[in-house]
């Protein structure tokens, strides 16, 4: 399983390589090398495709989500912490 994301990562050589490489890709972080790479893999392999299309959908369901709410008194304290800045 991939540590960072909890997703089983197929067990070739080759796609654990890839699998690392992921998550630059899927933010569009990724070098041209790194994702011709990825993408002639995927062409190629089901369990790979498989993996991408969750990590596609979790990384939009967790942008989906709203903000979670400031602790009670969080927002004073930032302003106060930022005053001394611009003051």
């Amino acid at each position: 399983m991939a540590a960072e994301t909890g997703v089983a990562v197929p067990a070739a050589p080759l796609c654990r390589d890839l699998a690392a490489q992921l998550g630059l890709y899927l933010e569009g972080e990724a070098g041209a090398g790194v994702c011709a790479a990825l993408e002639a893999h995927l062409a190629t392999c089901a369990d790979c495709r498989a993996l991408v299309a969750t990590l596609r959908k979790t990384i939009q369901l967790a942008h989906d989500l709203p903000p979670p709410p400031l602790p009670d008194g969080a927002r004073q304290r930032l302003l106060d912490a930022m005053s001394q800045f611009t003051s």
